[in-house]
């Protein structure tokens, strides 16, 4: 390959990455309104979903139930400091088996 090409060649790759970025952007360009849905974790190890006392067994079917679609969703978990570990690990289970992908942790519990 002649220098001449090699630099043609280089000069075609150079725009690949900026090209494939502007199909991405094209095809993922419809933004999705994202949902705040909250999750309090009690103290006693009791779940309050958007106001609404939740049983553990119910929490992921409340979650699922939350959005038809869960790339809409950001849920943001505030858990109480004397909640155990276990129960804002069930919590994030409960997200996952919901398809929920954005997770935040509240530090202050959210203003009533």
């Amino acid at each position: 390959m002649s220098s001449r090409a090699a630099i043609f060649a280089c000069a075609k790759l150079r725009w690949v990455p900026a090209l494939l970025a502007a199909i991405i952007v094209a095809a993922c360009g419809e933004s999705v309104p994202v949902q705040v849905v909250t999750l309090q974790v009690t103290g006693a190890g009791g779940y309050v979903l958007q106001g609404k006392s939740v049983q553990r067994e119910e929490l992921k079917h409340e979650l699922k139930a939350a959005s038809p679609n869960p790339a809409a969703i950001s849920l943001h978990i505030a858990a109480d400091p004397a909640a155990e570990y276990r129960a804002v690990g069930e919590a994030m289970q409960a997200a996952q088996y919901a398809g929920i992908a954005r997770v935040s942790f509240v530090t202050e519990a959210p203003v009533k």
